[in-house]
């Protein structure tokens, strides 16, 4: 599979800090069938107040419902 370096950098960060990571929805099945896929989503474990201090860049998306999105490279995630 070809995920973009921008999602494993928003991957790669969260382990770093200490927290799981995975890379979920409707890209991974674009992907695994050989379709383009452009809206990545992540799960993780870090709490959505975490993910807003860890990255510099972030919209609290559906922050109430643990939803942020984090700005990575001009691409959202």
């Amino acid at each position: 599979m070809n995920i973009p370096a921008y999602v494993i950098k928003v991957t790669a960060r969260l382990k770093r800090e200490g927290y799981q990571a995975w890379v979920v929805g409707g890209s991974i099945r674009d992907l695994i069938i050989g379709k383009q896929a452009s809206d990545f989503d992540v799960a993780t474990d870090a709490r959505p107040e975490q993910v807003l201090k860890l990255f510099r860049r972030t919209i609290p998306t559906g922050i109430k419902h643990g939803t942020v999105t984090v700005l990575a490279d001009g691409h959202s995630v």
